[in-house]
């Protein structure tokens, strides 16, 4: 028993191995028919693709060239991607290196002591007093004068 590597379709790289006796007959006439009539039935989308390339009656030099220009494109595909991981990289490492100069140039920043006392510079929080009946009578009589 031997197996045979079959290529799903021309338009996707997928591709699954096969035993021989699996396999089935291909007559070029009856592909060419079921293009011209639009017979698609049951063939997904992969496979009718198949079917419309071999439908044209291309010769074997002419899938050796898809084929290379498809490599080419993958290969392009690829080279495009490891340069956009570049540039990202770079620029990951060009906002590192400015965060750490930022930091650098502000190297005078007041710490607490180490025993734990707060440096006279900070304010303690003053606590809000509730205003009494009185300043609130005031507050209304200075109201008054000033819309007369």
């Amino acid at each position: 028993m031997s197996l045979l590597r079959i290529t799903n379709s021309l338009t996707t790289s997928s591709s699954a191995w096969q035993v021989n006796t699996d396999l089935l007959p291909f007559d070029l006439d009856e592909v060419k028919k079921d293009v011209e009539s639009g017979n698609q039935a049951k063939k997904n989308k992969a496979l009718w693709d198949a079917y419309q390339i071999a439908a044209e009656g291309h010769e074997l030099a002419w899938f050796k060239e898809m084929l290379s220009a498809h490599e080419s494109a993958m290969a392009e595909d690829i080279e495009q991607r490891e340069q956009k991981e570049a540039q990202k990289k770079e620029k990951a490492e060009k906002s590192a290196k400015r965060k750490s100069t930022a930091v650098d140039e502000s190297e005078d920043v007041e710490m607490e002591d180490a025993d734990g006392a707060t440096p006279s510079t900070k304010k303690k929080a003053t606590k809000k007093r509730k205003k009494t009946d009185e300043t609130e009578d005031e507050n209304d009589k200075v109201r008054s004068k000033c819309l007369i």
